[in-house]
C-alpha cells in the first residue's frame, strides 16, 4: 500500500474518502427523494462502516483482532459495492455520476481481500479464519483476473 500526504496508509485515506463520498451521495438521494429510503440507509451505513472498521483495525490488540476487523470491513465494502450497483441499475442518476465511486468501492474490496490474505500468510501457527474468496469478488464484476492496485 502507498501512503497519502501525512504518512497515513493509503487504505485509511481511501476508505475515509469512500465514506465521505457515499455520505454526500446519500444526502443527495434523500433530499431529492430519488431512491427508496431503506436502500439509501443501507448504502449509507455500509459505506461509512468500511472506513470506520479499517481505522479501528489499526488499534487491533493482535493480528487476529486486526484480521477480524479488516474482515468485517471487507464485508461492508462488498455490501457498499452491491448497493452502488443496485443504484446504477435503477437508473435514477446518470451512470457517469456513479462509475468512479462504484469502481473505487470495487478496488477497496479487492485491496481489503489482499490485506486479509497477506495477513493470514504472515500469521504463524495461530488459528486462522477462512480467507475471503476473491473469485467471488471477480465474478460479481466479470473481471476474473483483476488484481488490486498497488
Amino acid at each position: 500500500m502507498g501512503s497519502s500526504g501525512e504518512g497515513e496508509p493509503d487504505i485509511l485515506a481511501r476508505t475515509f474518502e469512500l465514506g465521505r463520498r457515499v455520505d454526500a451521495l446519500c444526502r443527495h438521494l434523500r433530499e431529492q427523494r430519488l431512491w427508496p429510503s431503506h436502500k439509501v440507509n443501507q448504502l449509507d451505513r455500509a459505506g461509512s462502516a468500511v472506513g470506520a472498521l479499517v481505522e479501528e483495525s489499526q488499534g487491533g490488540e493482535s493480528k487476529k483482532d486486526f484480521l477480524h476487523k479488516i474482515g468485517i470491513a471487507h464485508k461492508e465494502a462488498r455490501e457498499t459495492f452491491y448497493w452502488l450497483r443496485q443504484l446504477m441499475a435503477a437508473e435514477v442518476l446518470p451512470p457517469a455520476r456513479l462509475e468512479s465511486l462504484t469502481d473505487e468501492a470495487r478496488q477497496i474490496k479487492l485491496i481489503l481481500a489482499a490485506i486479509i490474505n497477506s495477513t493470514r500468510k504472515n500469521m504463524s501457527g495461530d488459528e486462522q479464519p477462512p480467507a475471503p474468496n476473491e473469485d467471488d469478488d471477480a465474478r460479481q464484476t466479470g473481471e476474473e483476473d483483476d488484481e488490486p492496485p498497488a
